[in-house]
């Protein structure tokens, strides 16, 4: 045996640098994983921790009206630790210098800051105050259009032109990327969010005494699953459009996953479907489809549907030929060579809650 290990060191000796070079491959490529392990965990805690300073929701709801007074029924649903019932819209802003319209996101806040779920962090400027027709707005939108405290925003609100005077900007953990209706990607220049005063903006939209979203933590150990499926049977008589938890959240979502995944060869990706819910894919009128309800061809898209009420809830158009033969399929199912790429991506960047 000693004989043996002598050869070994020989040719150990001999060999010396390629010894010297794979050792310095490991250990690179330990120190490698060891730092991005240790920035992975830096970012997850950083995370963490803004999303429980600033009171990052856990659900989220969006529907057609509902009283105020449906808010303390929705608090006193199992494993429910604080509501925030709220007045979203979109609206068109008139910004000079720009080719196309901008679309602006308008969110209601309460009087104080302290009591509101989705805390807003004021980069430049102040808070809102009693006075009227002022508005806070997302900061990458300001620096965007280079707006400035102080400036005149024009927004038509219910059919009506509004001028708004820009006393803030701000983040929030629920707006981190802002992706416009129907687009991909973000878009800081054409889209922004607007945070206005719920007194304000309630009488504005025809919204007085009323919500049409709601977000909510949920205390320790609470059942998710339970709870959505609650709050979809509270609020169905008011419009409801289905609950969603922060995983389908999506700004978390663009901050959580590589952006412009998906699966090729016509699989979608089903990571993000919300649970408990059935998304069914079905082609465009035209299309060459054999349900009952789609006898004709020539057309080619398909749109998207929720189980409950079957009512449609976003269309795209494909330019491949097998478009209809896979209709009424779950989505991420196949629906067709290449044509069910990223319809779960296309659909969930639209801001369309489920």
């Amino acid at each position: 045996m000693r004989a043996l290990y002598k050869k070994l060191l020989r040719e150990i000796w001999r060999q010396r640098g390629q010894m010297i070079s794979i050792a310095a491959v490991v250990a690179v490529g330990i120190m490698t994983v060891l730092t991005m392990r240790g920035a992975y965990e830096s970012l997850a805690s950083s995370q963490a921790d803004y999303y429980s300073q600033s009171r990052f929701p856990t659900v989220w709801a969006s529907l057609e009206r509902a009283p105020e007074s449906v808010r303390r029924r929705i608090e006193e649903l199992p494993g429910v630790a604080a509501v925030d019932t709220r007045v979203t819209f979109t609206a068109t802003l008139d910004i000079a210098g720009l080719d196309a319209p901008a679309v602006g996101k308008f969110v209601s806040v309460p009087a104080s800051s302290s009591t509101m779920l989705s805390a807003l962090t004021i980069m430049h400027g102040r808070y809102l105050s009693d006075r009227r027709g002022e508005v806070i707005i997302s900061d990458k939108f300001a620096q965007a259009n280079a707006f400035s405290i102080g400036d005149r925003l024009e927004a038509v609100i219910n059919g009506r032109l509004r001028s708004l005077t820009i006393v803030g900007t701000a983040i929030s953990p629920e707006h981190i990327y802002s992706v416009p209706p129907g687009s991909l990607f973000p878009d800081d220049k054409i889209y922004g969010i607007v945070w206005m005063a719920r007194d304000q903006i309630g009488p504005a939209y025809d919204m007085a005494g009323a919500f049409n979203e709601v977000a909510l933590t949920t205390a320790p150990g609470a059942n998710l699953d339970r709870l959505v499926n609650a709050l979809d049977r509270l609020l169905e008589p008011y419009g409801g459009r289905g609950a969603y938890l922060r995983a389908d959240q999506p700004s978390h979502q663009l901050v959580q996953s590589e952006p412009g995944r998906c699966a090729d060869h016509g699989h979608g990706d089903t990571s993000g479907i919300p649970r408990g819910r059935s998304i069914f894919v079905e082609s465009c009128p035209g299309a060459n489809d054999q349900h009952p309800a789609q006898r004709n061809r020539g057309s080619q898209g398909f749109r998207l549907f929720q189980s409950r009420g079957r009512r449609p809830l976003f269309s795209v158009c494909h330019g491949g030929g097998a478009g209809g033969r896979h209709a009424w399929y779950r989505l991420g199912h196949t629906v067709g060579p290449g044509d069910g790429r990223c319809l779960w991506r296309l659909f969930q960047f639209s801001n369309i809650a489920l």
